[in-house]
């Protein structure tokens, strides 16, 4: 069976596949083009030369309802679900020929994905978490891949992770942003490792719980409330800022941690997903002793994925094996 699979929005990329064989993968951001860029008509051409004959299938990954063509809605699953129901099948025309089709939400197409470029045997129960901009969940997958989705742990974890790097940005207007910048998570990473402190100050705790907050979505404008702190608008290069930096980066981690050692039952494999998943600090942090006998972090094939492996493997605090399945998977077992 031939399946040509694509995403076209955020990180757009097609994969073409022969009888399971990775045949073909083109991705937008490539050869030096924009990141998280979209796929362009160039893109299409360039797999469409790359085909021998017909895709039996054609995939869609999921996306924003709201981001997406009115008359393209009905055909493809959105950004959430992880139920069956949320898959959309159906047939198209592709090339003068009919083909099959098939499109799965981004939330449970991260979960299969980090399973499917894990080492565990087919059939293994596991756990998952997906942390990313939007989605910061745990989740149990069967011996028949089956999802269920344990908790939402703490929405948008990325987004108010990354939030705090530009509520100390002066040149981050957060009077008209809707959402925190792409880039801002990694640069964040980059200064919580310079931090020393690891007790907050009762003004830090303030901002703590305004990031931590239990809402759907926290606008970069409702900063304004901690325009009086230190920490607003202080510059990047404050060795203050980065000291607390680390300690909203260890809380952030702790929700996490605790629910995983209070709620999931010990001796399962633990699969990481998401963008949230490029912190080496917090895939290292899960070498705590709650007995995951192995965990696969999934991450995303760019130099920042491949420094944060080299990082991890000079670690001492990391008594453990590590290797690469391909480019995307990182893999550590006891």
């Amino acid at each position: 069976m031939n399946i040509l699979s694509y995403n076209t929005a955020h990180d757009g990329a097609f994969a073409y596949l022969e009888d399971g064989r990775l045949v073909v993968s083109i991705e937008a951001e490539k050869h030096s083009h924009y990141r998280h860029s979209p796929l362009s008509v160039p893109d299409v051409f360039s797999v469409l030369g790359e085909l021998n004959e017909v895709p039996d299938v054609l995939c869609r990954g999921g996306w924003w309802p709201s981001d997406t063509h009115l008359s393209e809605q009905q055909a493809l699953a959105g950004y959430h679900g992880v139920r069956n129901s949320d898959i959309v099948v159906g047939q198209t025309r592709l090339l003068g020929k009919t083909v099959e089709y098939f499109s799965s939400s981004h939330e449970r197409s991260h979960l299969l994905c980090a399973f499917g470029m894990s080492n565990l045997p087919r059939g293994t129960p596991c756990y998952a978490l997906l942390w990313e901009g939007v989605i910061g969940s745990f989740y149990k997958i069967d011996s028949e891949l089956s999802l269920t989705k344990l908790a939402d742990v703490m929405p948008e974890p990325g987004h108010r992770y990354a939030l705090l790097y530009g509520l100390a940005d002066p040149t981050f207007d957060k009077s008209v942003a809707e959402f925190s910048r792409f880039s801002d998570a990694g640069k964040l990473m980059a200064l919580a490792s310079f931090s020393t402190r690891s007790k907050p100050l009762d003004e830090e705790e303030k901002i703590i719980a305004f990031l931590m907050q239990d809402c759907l979505h926290l606008k970069p404008n409702e900063c304004e409330v901690l325009r009086h702190c230190r920490h607003y608008n202080v510059g990047l290069d404050d060795p203050e800022f980065r000291n607390f930096a680390g300690i909203v980066s260890n809380r952030i981690f702790d929700r996490f941690y605790q629910f995983a050692k209070s709620n999931m039952k010990r001796g399962m494999p633990l699969l990481i997903t998401g963008g949230c998943g490029l912190n080496c600090d917090w895939n290292t942090k899960w070498r705590r002793p709650i007995s995951f006998p192995r965990y696969s972090c999934r991450l995303l094939p760019t130099i920042q994925a491949r420094r944060s492996a080299r990082r991890l493997t000079r670690s001492s605090i990391l008594p453990a094996t590590l290797r690469w399945i391909g480019m995307f998977t990182l893999v550590l077992s006891s």
